[in-house]
């Protein structure tokens, strides 16, 4: 069994994948004329459907390779997409959620009246990255992730509080943290062994118990219903508690409408994004967007669309009041040639005065590497000498991947609260692994790298042991070497050439 699983309880499973697929395909329209392409994204390791994300058609030209956008969508609540292709040739298609990007598909060649439907595209999975934060060395135990929702809107709850409690000696022990504003949780340091129970708190309300049982150390996705309103019946109506009304009133609804700024004219198919958060849309044929529902505060709207510059514009959205804007972008200028002027990036500087052998693979390197569709560990495989990275199977069949260097000197502990397929995997001197800034638990660490794609990172610095322990100190497999991984936008190696 893998260690990543759901609880019995979670509405998300790996049949819904399959299923959607089946409801996209029965609803195609039934054209020979046109050329179609459909299909699901879904995100990785949950396989739960990805709502609004921003997929893109690509164009494939010339005999280079090179390609370039040919159209947008966004799909919907069952994570469905839908292009009307406008015109035979060979595509590939990318989706986008909250800044994190699937691989770029295969090569499709559609021919005329060509209805293809069984497009599925990954994208990460937020609880997944969220679970990897966790330091085992400080919280010891299982880990359990997932999101508190409203059980009647399906909308994720932000701000709410997460308790779990269990039975240690004669009384109860309690653990309780907070959602953030995409309504995720994450515990640290769940014991197992133990009966488990969760609940959702709220505006001064509390949620219905939840049971969770957890027999070793593990990684649990777990979802949360939370009533965020309770219902009666009197006299025939439904009468909902003024909670819920009382919550509604802070909200407000941001809208708005592109237009070129010489001719007037409305801007479709424009990719809007509020700036650190994982709202983003598209505009329609009149250059209209929307975000209901937005918590009071300052956003920066970012609006993207080719032949126009990139543009931002920062505003604030008062409590419980909507708010609408007209935003006119510039066509893109047109570059002129000028002085040249060579600086050096961080990157250079940081391997010049560096006193040990620097391997960071960042900017041409990685933009190379997502054309490719590649994996991290192929391209360390392909780009860090000295370094062994392997696939090895344990006694059940399953792989494990492994990565360490000559210098071989610890090896994973294997112990009672090891997940048992990890007691069964070969020997491996793992390195270890800090995602975005944050120390890994070595029993995960080798699912989260073989699962993240060029696509998804910024930077790769792979450390040398003779300079791990300087930099990170001598614990646990810290001298087996260590793997810095900054996914796309962070680290202090954010590249012009990942950004485009």
């Amino acid at each position: 069994m893998n260690p990543l699983r759901r609880s019995a309880g979670s509405r998300l499973a790996p049949f819904v994948l399959s299923g959607l697929l089946a409801l996209a395909a029965s609803t195609l329209p039934a054209s020979i004329h046109a050329q179609e392409l459909s299909g699901l994204v879904a995100e990785q390791g949950t396989l739960a459907p990805a709502v609004d994300a921003v997929v893109t058609l690509f164009l494939i030209e010339g005999d280079n390779g090179s390609f370039t956008p040919a159209g947008t969508a966004v799909t919907d609540e069952e994570g469905a997409f839908h292009f009307e292709v406008p015109a035979p040739g060979r595509y590939r298609i990318q989706a986008d959620l909250g800044g994190l990007s699937s691989p770029l598909s295969p090569a499709y060649a559609i021919e005329v009246g060509a209805h293809l439907d069984d497009v599925v595209l990954l994208v990460p999975s937020r609880l997944l990255m969220l679970a990897a934060t966790c330091d085992s060395d400080a919280h010891p135990g299982a880990v359990v992730v997932g999101v508190v929702r409203d059980a009647g809107s399906e909308v994720p709850v932000p701000d709410a509080r997460v308790r779990a409690r269990w039975i240690e000696g004669v009384g109860f022990q309690d653990l309780v943290t907070g959602t953030d504003e995409a309504g995720h949780y994450l515990l640290c340091g769940v014991p197992t062994g133990e009966e488990l129970r969760l609940r959702g708190e709220f505006l001064g309300r509390d949620g219905e118990w939840s049971e969770l049982e957890i027999a070793r150390t593990s990684l649990v996705i777990h979802d949360l219903p939370f009533t965020l309103a309770s219902r009666t019946l009197t006299g025939g109506d439904v009468i909902a508690n003024v909670t819920i009304g009382s919550y509604a009133v802070t909200l407000g609804d941001l809208r708005g409408q592109l237009l070129d700024q010489l001719s007037g004219a409305p801007i479709a198919q424009a990719v809007v994004r509020l700036r650190g958060t994982g709202f983003q849309t598209v505009t329609d044929a009149e250059g209209r967007f929307a975000f209901p529902d937005l918590q009071a505060g300052e956003y920066t709207i970012e609006i993207q669309h080719l032949g126009y510059s990139v543009q931002t514009s920062a505003l604030e959205v008062p409590e419980g009041r909507d708010v609408a804007v007209t935003l006119h972008l510039s066509p893109r200028a047109v570059e002129l040639a000028g002085l040249e002027v060579t600086a050096r990036t961080v990157l250079e500087q940081t391997i010049r005065t560096s006193p040990f052998q620097q391997y960071v693979l960042a900017g041409e390197v990685l933009r190379e590497a997502e054309v490719r569709g590649s994996t991290a560990p192929e391209v360390l495989r392909a780009n860090v000498p000295g370094l062994r990275v392997r696939e090895t199977y344990t006694d059940m069949g399953q792989t494990f991947l492994c990565i360490e260097t000559n210098r071989r000197t610890h090896q994973l502990e294997k112990t009672e609260s090891t997940p048992y397929e990890l007691r069964n995997a070969p020997p491996c001197a793992m390195v270890a692994l800090i995602l975005d800034g944050n120390r890994v638990y070595e029993g995960v660490a080798p699912e989260i790298i073989r699962t993240l794609d060029a696509a998804n990172i910024e930077s790769l610095e792979f450390v040398t042991p003779l300079q791990a322990g300087t930099r990170y100190g001598m614990g646990g497999n810290v001298a087996n070497g260590v793997l810095v991984i900054y996914t796309r936008g962070r680290g202090p190696f954010v590249s012009t050439e990942r950004n485009r």
